[in-house]
């Protein structure tokens, strides 16, 4: 029988530690299993994990129990034998920062660089795991190309169920889900302490029978049957918010107008934004030249006016607002 590795909840720093830890424990000659129940995360911890995972040499085995999105889903790309069971889900995208991360300055030629080179070697792995030919002709492709998918231009998702990820080759077997399985995915889902997905209880012949229809949740039905996932999103979006003002606010003293449009109209502030208060604070600034003072130096420091005082201040703000961006970035990434 294989030893068993599971991957299971959202792909970050912690879970890649609890992975490499685990691969650690297989002997060399065994036999591998890896159970799969995740919606992927970050693309720095993902590529890691593939990476570690790659440089398994034995034979390897993978099985998705519930969700292999982005990461999750990709790594089927890099074993020998794959299988999920028949209410899984899969769900194909390129590589990809949150859209406010892949706007702002903070995503520089350096880090798109490196993000290009992950998705290149992502969709290598994939087009030579399933038939392109057979994924380009699913409804959900319509007017889509592979290339598309991973493309910088844009993110597209593409949802697929097992029998459509069998078909295409990305999986190898489909297997029915049972009372047993149920309970053995409850127990690995509490033991990794994750919000994962976990299929209901039913029977074989309820699957068969039972059409599977996806039914959107309301906010009110998220607050009260999952509090906690309801708190988590709530002070995501809360922090979002307050990032996003904060960014519109170090602005405030060049254009109080333009701000105060920003921010009521629900806009995030983009690259061409922040070159506009650049010129317009250019240009306030060489009016006021002459009226600026010189302030005397400390203890021998090197004299600095008002202006070039200011312009430090707002300076550190922005840097502290990209810092922020950043590592909320590595935390929430899908």
């Amino acid at each position: 029988m294989p030893k068993e590795v599971l991957l299971y909840g959202r792909i970050d720093s912690e879970t890649a530690t609890m992975f490499h830890e685990s691969l650690q424990e297989i002997e060399g000659n065994d036999e591998m299993m890896l159970r799969i129940n995740s919606i992927g995360g970050s693309p720095e911890f993902g590529w890691g994990i593939i990476s570690m995972w790659n440089e398994i040499k034995t034979p390897k085995k993978i099985r998705v129990d519930g969700q292999a999105h982005s990461t999750a889903a990709f790594l089927l790309c890099y074993a020998e034998y794959t299988e999920s069971l028949d209410v899984a889900e899969f769900l194909i995208h390129r590589a990809a920062y949150p859209s406010y991360m892949e706007n702002s300055v903070e995503f520089d030629d350096a880090t798109k660089g490196n993000l290009m080179r992950v998705n290149k070697s992502i969709e290598a792995a994939f087009r030579a795991k399933v038939d392109i030919v057979k994924f380009e002709a699913l409804p959900q492709m319509a007017g889509k190309k592979t290339k598309d998918i991973f493309s910088m231009d844009a993110r597209i998702d593409i949802y697929l169920t097992a029998k459509e990820a069998k078909s295409i080759g990305l999986i190898n077997k489909v297997i029915p889900l049972t009372p047993s399985i149920t309970a053995e995915i409850k127990a690995y889902a509490k033991a990794a302490s994750s919000n994962v997905f976990v299929p209901k209880e039913t029977t074989e012949k309820e699957l068969q029978n039972k059409p599977i229809h996806k039914k959107q949740m309301t906010a009110d039905q998220l607050k009260s049957e999952h509090p906690e996932v309801f708190n988590s999103i709530a002070k995501s979006a809360v922090d979002a918010e307050r990032d996003r003002v904060g960014a519109w606010m170090a602005f405030n003293d060049i254009d109080a107008v333009a701000v105060a449009k920003g921010i009521t109209e629900g806009k995030t502030m983009s690259q061409t934004d922040m070159a506009d208060f650049t010129r317009k604070g250019i240009a306030k600034g060489a009016v006021a030249k002459a009226e600026t003072e010189t302030i005397p130096p400390v203890n021998g420091a090197e004299t600095k006016t008002a202006d070039q005082l200011a312009n430090e201040a707002k300076a550190a703000a922005t840097n502290d607002f990209l810092t922020a961006a950043k590592e909320a970035a590595k935390i929430h990434l899908k």
